[in-house]
């Protein structure tokens, strides 16, 4: 076994030359300090037998051709290079590779429910050492015995939206999407979805980032990523669009959104209840009437309620995304209870996925309840009209005249209304 050396370092007699070696001593490299004249090819090979240097030169020659590497005055230039021990490897999938989305060939939307599927950060494959095939050898000719390197190279197998971890030497998704294996062998997820119709009494369940150039009509959409719709989204507030990550959004009327990241609302919201957990943010000339709007956290928007003065519910509370879930789950057991014969499977599954989410709302309700939670606003930048219930946490106030500007908060266990500089509180906005 070589042993570590703290990095040695020769110089010649004249002090013009210079060769370091590493640690490790897998690797050596040289110096010439002097740009007087030229410098005898002799004193370089005299420097390295005294540091002892005897394999490694073939590897290092190898390298700086592959990086177009040549030796300059004062720049350390690698003379020698040894190996680690090479081991044969194996990789193990964790998904079916005969199941698999195949970019090549154009699908139905509703068939890609039937390919395997993959979350952000599960793990895709995993890279295992089963022997070594070569034993290392460092710059001095010794055998190396540590530091095994793998035959098969993690980075030569990364395609788009995976990432390795060095550490576990696992391959994981970066996002959520379907796994595949191109003809190269290297791993990818395909995520990005561009839907080009309308999605009308339809029950879709699909993963990754959509996008749908269309309407949503009296349909059930889960999406386990991104959603944005550039059409309206309408008659969905019995059957509802789930997605655990960010939704952007033109029209809703009469519809159920229950979103786990950020929800932005580009034009109008009518007779709809929408729940977010991380923000919800209405673009300038927007607006929010008779609705039910719940988020865990800060809340932007720029028209709320009518001039009808119809009741428009705006509210801060604790983990909205994680009380609808448990809600709509709840409700997929008690249905599917009702027709135990045919659903014998599913129940034992619904029933998990139930006590899994509950588990976790008290867990994360307990962290919550050790916070401040003075640091929440809801902030409406032109018209709140009358009929207006504004809720943060355990503090409400039903407005009776309409406000302009104005930012709702809470200090000192009170409900406070300010008038707020738009300027500034957009930058602030857009800079989060």
């Amino acid at each position: 076994m070589n042993e570590k050396n703290e990095g040695k370092v020769y110089t010649n007699s004249t002090k013009n030359l210079t060769v370091k070696i590493s640690e490790d001593n897998l690797s050596a490299y040289l110096t010439i300090n002097d740009d007087t004249g030229m410098i005898d090819e002799k004193e370089i090979t005299k420097l390295i037998n005294t540091a002892g240097i005897t394999s490694g030169f073939d590897e290092a020659e190898k390298l700086n051709k592959q990086n177009n590497i040549r030796k300059e005055l004062n720049i350390p230039f690698l003379i020698a290079k040894g190996a680690n021990p090479l081991a044969d490897s194996d990789i193990t999938y964790q998904f079916d590779k005969e199941n698999c989305y195949n970019p090549e060939v154009s699908y139905d939307i509703y068939k890609l429910d039937s390919f395997e599927k993959i979350n952000k950060h599960q793990v895709l494959a995993e890279l295992k050492i089963t022997d070594v095939s070569e034993p290392g050898l460092d710059i001095f000719g010794n055998q190396v015995s540590s530091g095994v390197t793998s035959s098969l190279n993690a980075n030569d197998l990364l395609g788009d939206n995976v990432y390795h971890a060095e550490k576990e030497n696992k391959i994981l998704a970066l996002k959520d999407g379907y796994p595949f294996i191109d003809n190269q062998n290297k791993l990818h997820v395909k995520s990005d979805f561009f839907i080009n119709e309308n999605i009308i009494d339809k029950d879709l369940k699909i993963y990754g980032d959509i996008t749908i150039d269309g309407v949503i009509t009296n349909s059930r959409v889960e999406v386990i990523g991104n959603l944005r719709v550039k059409g309206n989204i309408s008659d969905c507030k019995n059957k509802g669009v789930f997605v655990n990550g960010d939704v952007n959004i033109e029209y809703a009327e009469n519809a159920r959104i229950v979103c786990n990241g950020i929800l932005t609302i580009n034009k109008n919201i009518r007779f709809s209840n929408l729940h977010s957990e991380k923000k919800i943010i209405g673009e300038e000339g927007s607006s929010i009437a008779n609705c039910l709007l719940q988020c865990g956290n800060n809340i932007t928007l720029s028209n709320v309620g009518s001039p009808f003065s119809v009741l428009t519910e705006i509210e801060i509370t604790a983990l909205p995304y994680l009380k609808e879930m448990i809600r709509e789950i709840q409700d997929k057991l008690e249905n599917t209870r009702s027709n135990p014969d045919e659903n014998e499977e599913i129940i034992p599954l619904l029933s998990s996925e139930l006590k899994e989410m509950e588990e976790e709302y008290e867990k994360r309700m307990d962290e919550l309840l050790q916070d401040e939670l003075t640091d929440f606003h809801i902030t409406v930048f032109e018209k709140v009209y009358p009929e207006t219930h504004i809720r943060i946490f355990k503090h409400s106030k039903l407005i009776g005249e309409e406000l302009n500007n104005v930012i709702f908060s809470i200090k000192d266990n009170q409900l406070l209304i300010n008038e707020v500089d738009r300027n500034e509180e957009k930058k602030s906005i857009d800079y989060e």
